[in-house]
């Protein structure tokens, strides 16, 4: 006889009855008694167990709204083992259900034709597995063939099980998200060279529709501008539900490597928009989204001023800039009033910046030189300041900085031991 068993309890029990000899699998959590952490986990967590409570409280808030799995079923592995008991803790109609529904698309996969839904102008597309997608989602279909688009194939993606379509969309319904980076005029015209040059598209764009009628790319504002630019009728695109994915630009956008700059005027433009769409929501609602708190102060900077030195700022803001507490109506003017701090420095730092020009000293890392020399934020200190009260020591050191002490030598040798800032 061969035992599976997907929860801890049902270990420890399969264990007591003297039957650990026939257990053949396991969950990703069974670890008692010890022998069993020698048979293979058949499950894995979406989460990082590591994260502190509160992080974790809300990533699990986060999935359970997007409707998406907590825990993954290594359903091929646990179909290799051919358990005669299989002991989960899913009820059993659910059991059944997925059973039923990978049997079939074995099946399908193995040699049979995948099955076909038509839509209600008569459009039929492919389907996997064999079931039926959603309501939501058969609702989002129709809607692209309303919108004069063609919808290729409807499918489970391979890692959370979500429901996404493949699609052809007119190119004029289909835009840029408000919140991403500007488009980089030399990258977009390289891509347009090479895909010339390769004679086809092979890149399909990531979609979302807020609206009717209406689709954006999170991840595709480069190679929907080659498609305009070749005279590109229709878009081909992978058509996510859930709109919310817009916002986890940073994540999906890998067309090009983004810089300091690039990734924070994308978060104040995600922070802006969800100031909006979500006033009851806030920072912490958004972390992972976000990235770091840092950067939506450094957006509200690059949003003034383009050539903003936020690299030379972003050591020391990385370590005392912290997501804030309330909605955003809330948090957003005090993250005015900090960026207003930090260019009150750097007006100071211009300053001193502008005296050692004076002596002669020019160098790519003078800005970080002046920081390093007067942060408030040593190496010995166990505790940190706070935001204000860092920005503020920082501003009276640096305007008491005798410029006349400073060697060339002395940047020259700092610059050995980091990169200049190069925003």
């Amino acid at each position: 006889m061969k035992i599976v068993s997907l929860l801890p309890a049902a270990t420890e029990i399969v264990s007591a009855l003297g039957l650990l000899d026939c257990l053949v699998g396991r969950s990703h959590e069974c670890d008692f008694p010890e022998e069993v952490l020698e048979l293979p986990p058949l499950t894995r967590s979406r989460l990082d167990t590591s994260l502190p409570s509160e992080t974790l409280d809300r990533e699990v808030r986060r999935i359970v709204e997007q409707r998406l799995p907590i825990y993954f079923l290594d359903d091929e592995r646990l179909a290799a083992l051919r358990p005669d008991v299989p002991e989960s803790p899913w009820p059993a109609h659910r059991r059944r259900h997925r059973a039923a529904r990978r049997l079939a698309a074995r099946r399908a996969g193995a040699g049979g034709a995948r099955r076909r839904s038509t839509i209600r102008n008569g459009m039929s597309y492919g389907r996997h597995p064999d079931e039926d997608p959603p309501k939501k989602v058969r609702e989002l279909l129709e809607q692209v063939a309303s919108d004069g688009g063609t919808v290729l194939a409807a499918y489970r993606e391979p890692v959370g099980d979500a429901w996404q379509a493949f699609v052809l969309l007119p190119i004029d319904r289909v835009a840029p998200t408000p919140y991403q980076r500007d488009l980089s005029p030399t990258h977009a015209k390289r891509l347009q060279e090479v895909v010339r040059k390769v004679g086809r598209f092979v890149d399909p764009v990531v979609v979302v529709s807020p609206r009717p009628g209406t689709y954006w790319t999170p991840n595709g504002h480069h190679r929907l501008t080659v498609l305009q630019k070749l005279k590109a009728k229709v878009v081909p695109a992978i058509l996510v539900p859930e709109p919310e994915v817009a916002f986890q630009i940073l994540a999906l956008n890998t067309e090009k490597a983004h810089n300091l700059k690039e990734r924070s005027l994308e978060v104040i433009r995600m922070y802006r928009g969800l100031a909006e769409d979500e006033p009851r929501k806030g920072e912490q609602d958004y972390v992972f989204e976000f990235e770091a708190a840092h950067l939506v102060t450094l957006g509200l900077l690059y949003e003034q001023n383009k050539r903003f030195a936020g690299g030379a700022f972003a050591p020391i803001l990385r370590r005392v800039d912290k997501f804030l507490e309330g909605s955003f109506a809330k948090t957003l003017p005090q993250r005015e009033e900090r960026a207003e701090k930090v260019r009150a420095v750097d007006i100071a730092l211009a300053e001193a910046v502008a005296g050692l020009a004076k002596r002669g000293i020019r160098h790519p890392f003078v800005k970080n030189y002046v920081l390093a020399r007067t942060t408030p934020l040593t190496k010995q200190r166990k505790t940190l300041p706070s935001f204000d009260q860092t920005f503020t020591k920082l501003r009276a050191n640096i305007e008491v900085l005798d410029v006349a002490k400073v060697r060339y030598e002395d940047v020259q040798r700092s610059a050995v031991y980091a990169a200049p800032a190069g925003d």
